[in-house]
């Protein structure tokens, strides 16, 4: 059975989580910054067996959707019914359930599947550069820009949606924006997509297609990483594509679970 969670269900899906939270991070993260009720465009959802024993939970923020379980006991039709009836464009779990759910994927039209890993920063490799800064708010169309042009990062994104959330997330203090910038023009970003206390997850690692193999993603990726350090943060990220692993691997990142997610390519609608 799977209901709509509340309030009062946060104490148990934090012990249902547990310390897993990297095989969940932005459900973990999202919940714990807004809670259940707190924000419109966060909705969660508890699966329970017939013994009313937790077995997965479903968030949904914006139009991406996050899923954990523990085993793979969960209802897979019923996970696939919430999937229809609330329509993420982006759905992102360990590498395990969305297999599960591609085998299903018949019945839930225009989803593509890739696979990748949640990875943890254990030791930083790359000294931080002084040509990177701190982005400021008239930034962000700019860097929304970058990253929905972006071959991978932008395919499941509008432009007017990913600039209205990356500026709700830096007015609220829940991420952090570094660019290298000449003139007007953003060449390279990295942000955290989340942070709550001791934990971070890096992501929208980007640079323009001009200023490639210069090392900017790398310098970038350096001083958000060396900040985020100097603060005692647990830094995570989330990488698919080989190119993005051997930047990871240079910074320091390894393993911590396997990780896929189904997506929408919303530019394949505006052709």
């Amino acid at each position: 059975m799977i209901r709509e969670a509340c309030d009062s269900d946060l104490f148990d899906i934090e012990k249902f989580i547990g310390d897993e939270y990297y095989k969940c991070l932005y459900l973990f993260l999202d919940l714990k910054k807004y809670g259940l009720t707190n924000n419109s465009n966060v909705k969660a959802w508890i699966q329970e067996n017939k013994e009313k024993e937790m077995q997965s939970i479903i968030m949904q923020y914006y139009s991406g959707m996050h899923i954990f379980s523990k085993n793979p006991n969960y209802n897979i039709l019923e996970m696939i019914n919430i999937i229809e009836e609330n329509k993420p464009t982006m759905i992102c779990a360990e590498k395990t359930t969305i297999e599960n759910l591609y085998m299903k994927i018949s019945t839930i039209d225009s989803y593509n599947v890739e696979y990748g890993y949640v990875r943890r920063l254990l030791n930083l490799k790359i000294e931080k550069s002084k040509i990177v800064e701190k982005a400021k708010k008239d930034d962000f169309y700019g860097i929304a820009k970058l990253l929905y042009e972006d071959e991978d990062i932008g395919s499941s994104y509008k432009l007017d949606e990913l600039t209205k959330q990356m500026i709700a997330r830096y007015e609220e203090g829940y991420s952090r924006n570094y660019i290298i910038k000449k003139d007007y023009e953003i060449l390279a970003h990295a942000s955290t997509g989340a942070e709550y206390k001791n934990i971070a997850i890096m992501n929208y690692v980007v640079t323009n297609k001009n200023y490639r193999k210069q090392g900017l993603a790398t310098k970038v990726c350096a001083t958000l990483c060396a900040d985020l350090l100097s603060e005692n943060k647990e830094i995570y990220l989330i990488n698919y594509s080989n190119e993005s692993t051997k930047l990871y691997d240079k910074l320091g990142f390894e393993v911590s679970c396997d990780w896929g997610k189904l997506y929408k390519n919303l530019k394949e609608g505006e052709k």
